[in-house]
């Protein structure tokens, strides 16, 4: 099973698979009519058989072996291949049932309990891209030097939330303050600063591009000019 034509022609198949997937979400999403064309479940079913005797094939030459606790590859594949195993059975079975029994009461509930089914089935397969980390050097280099950098990526996620709780903090004190001391209180200041979690989400979405921090400016420029300063600051370093 380590030939490279086999694991060449294997990427190719969960490429298309991928694809497959991807054409037959948005058919679902655009023509709900076609998405069960006969056309992509026969694709469909024929990857399912690939995938089915590839998963057989790797049991029946690696034994228990395959099933090693560290192969989380060989695991990710056993879930994938009966997932899609069992939403081959489901969709035939409610083929079967659409054509001999009438679909009320129960028979309708419980296709309405395989749909579910299958959307879940479907999610899982989708994973299934995911092994082409296995079959192409490039792709395992770039993980692997991702695994590495997480240590340090963890960190400068500790800090950025430090930074952010230390600032969210100031400003809510601040806009507190004012609110205890005027009569009028701005929307914008209560929409921004009015608590912790909300200033620190305002800050969070400062330095991500999900708003448009002069609002935030203005708002705090009710409070004190020191206070746009300090936000102008964190703007800058941040």
């Amino acid at each position: 099973m380590n030939s490279s034509v086999f694991e060449g022609s294997l990427a190719v198949a969960i490429i298309l698979n991928a694809v497959l997937i991807g054409v037959e979400t948005d058919l679902a999403a655009t023509h709900p009519e076609m998405a069960s064309h006969v056309a992509i479940f026969g694709l469909s079913t024929a990857f399912t058989v690939i995938f089915l005797v590839e998963w057989v094939c790797n049991i029946a030459a690696n034994g228990s072996a395959f099933f090693n606790p560290r192969g989380i590859w060989n695991w990710m594949d056993t879930v994938i291949v009966l997932a899609s195993t069992i939403e081959l059975c489901i969709v035939m079975s409610a083929g079967w049932a659409a054509d001999h029994q009438p679909s009320k009461g129960r028979g309708a509930s419980s296709q309405f309990r395989m749909l579910r089914i299958l959307r879940i089935t479907r999610l899982i397969k989708i994973v299934r891209a995911t092994r082409l980390i296995k079959f192409i050097r490039a792709l395992r280099t770039l993980v692997h030097q991702m695994v590495i950098t997480l240590k340090s990526m963890v960190w400068v996620v500790v800090l950025l939330v430090m930074l952010i709780f230390s600032f969210g903090t100031l400003f809510t004190q601040a806009a507190t303050s004012h609110r205890y001391d005027s009569e009028y209180v701005s929307p914008a200041l209560m929409r921004y600063w009015s608590f912790l979690p909300r200033s620190m989400l305002t800050l969070f979405m400062t330095i991500s591009g999900g708003l448009d921090w002069e609002a935030c400016l203005i708002a705090l420029s009710d409070v004190s000019p020191l206070w746009v300063g300090v936000y102008l600051a964190y703007v800058f370093f941040g």
